[in-house]
């Protein structure tokens, strides 16, 4: 009787063995679960705190032109009400070398604690290109006996077709960035909302458009007729359609020409841009008081002064020196359906003139005695041509190509120097009015150091 009892307590014992090491294995699981569960929380929290953190000093670095910013503490709330302190350390290092910048931010919580988590983010900046084009872009030098003259640019300068630096050109190698993200600016966009694409042949973005029914790879009033489908009712509403579609027709009616990029780029400036602040139109439409009709020469007698945008339907000639500029420190835009010939520029070293042509935009002679105090922005919707020498202080985008040509050969007097205007394409209030919204801006990558 005796034995079957001790056999009974240790099968008793052995059961409640079983379940008590059962339940602590449970438990620790549960445990660890729960641990590795708050650890991968606070890794996200710190991972994310890195993130803002690099976020933060880049705007600092922006703005003050320093890499000093301090440690910041934050409180972090938790799903059942607590709060978390988490810490962000970032530190930036332009690397001048390559014209870009390290930003290096460290996120952290649970600081010093045993189960401290730890994250280190780089977020490398690259620096938008001086000069870019997603065609071409050449630059030349020349010399005659002794005398040489020298293409220098002193920033970056961005393609992806090619760069092709002949001779006497002054550009290190680091500093040429093929650069795939530069692509041709398109105009069928909205001015209140540029990335609102409009369908093509759709200037005025209403949803309506005529398509190539001809198949002969143009949109005109015989497209219209044809998508009419032979019902008077419709062939009617196809014109109508065409007509608002078609706001550019010089040298004829509504129904003259065909729809084409220029109607897309003329009713992006004279209508969607002009109208985007109701309560302060530009002014730039037919008939409005900055709106002019036909080539206009810019000169010491005749200029758009105390404007802040002009729109001209044709061709500019700038003949004109920064003396008979303004006065007071101007910021003016200058936007062309045709080409801009700048033979005198206009500003002082407080100015910025802003360049917007349809067409090419060229520096011609005259300026090659001249060094141009302020700063110049270029938007080409062809080439960009700077002929002869003299120093220009801008930056330069041109959608079919760039070409910088000393021409002469007279050193120093015929030297091109290229330098880059200091303006944030990051900032909205630092861009220039009219500029496209997808002129170059900085890029950036993230990583995690390991």
């Amino acid at each position: 009787m005796e034995t079957k009892k001790g056999f009974v307590l240790i099968i008793v014992l052995a059961f409640l063995a079983v379940v008590s090491l059962m339940a602590g294995v449970i438990i620790y699981i549960g445990v660890n679960e729960l641990s590795q569960a708050t650890r991968r929380n606070d890794f996200e929290r710190a991972y994310y705190l890195a993130i803002s953190g690099a976020q933060m000093q880049y705007l600092y670095y922006i703005k003050q032109g320093t890499s000093d910013l301090a440690e910041q503490e934050v409180l972090i709330d938790t799903v059942d009400g607590k709060q978390v302190k988490g810490y962000f350390n970032p530190r930036a290092y332009p690397l001048e070398q390559d014209g870009e910048v390290d930003i290096v931010s460290v996120g952290c919580v649970n600081k010093g604690a045993f189960n401290e988590c730890r994250v280190t983010m780089v977020v490398k900046y690259y620096q938008s290109p001086s000069i870019a084009s997603p065609g071409m872009i050449t630059m030349t030098g020349h010399k005659t006996l002794i005398f040489i003259s020298r293409v220098t640019v002193n920033e970056s300068v961005g393609s992806n077709t090619g760069i092709n630096p002949i001779q006497y050109v002054s550009l290190p190698e680091y500093r040429k960035v093929a650069n795939p993200d530069l692509t041709a600016l398109s105009y069928w966009i909205d001015a209140s909302d540029p990335y609102n694409v409009k369908a093509l042949y759709d200037t005025n973005g209403n949803g309506a458009r005529i398509t190539d029914q001809n198949t002969d790879g143009t949109i005109t009033i015989d497209d219209a007729i044809l998508q009419g489908q032979g019902d008077p009712i419709l062939i009617e509403q196809c014109k109508s359609i065409f007509r608002a579609d078609n706001p550019y027709h010089p040298g004829g009616g509504e129904e003259y020409g065909a729809i084409d990029d220029l109607d897309a780029f003329y009713e992006y400036y004279t209508h969607d841009l002009n109208y985007k602040d109701p309560s302060h139109p530009l002014q730039v439409a037919p008939g409005e008081l900055n709106y002019y009709q036909g080539d206009q020469t810019f000169d010491p007698w005749f200029h758009p002064n105390n404007k802040e945008i002009t729109f001209v339907d044709g061709n500019v000639t700038i003949w004109f020196s920064d003396e008979n500029w303004s006065g007071d420190p101007k910021d003016h835009t200058i936007v062309s359906t045709k080409n801009i010939a700048v033979n005198y520029l206009t500003n002082r070293a407080s100015d910025r003139l802003t360049l917007i042509a349809y067409g090419n935009v060229t520096f011609d002679y005259g300026i090659s005695f001249l060094q141009v105090n302020g700063d110049v922005v270029v938007q080409a919707g062809g080439n960009f041509i700077a002929k002869y020498g003299g120093q220009t202080n801008g930056t330069m985008f041109a959608n079919t190509g760039i070409t910088v040509d000393t021409i002469g050969s007279i050193g120093l007097i015929f030297n091109r120097i290229l330098n880059n205007e200091k303006f944030d394409r990051s900032d909205p209030d630092q861009i220039p009015l009219g500029l496209h919204p997808d002129y170059p801006k900085p890029r950036q990558s993230l990583w995690q150091r390991p």
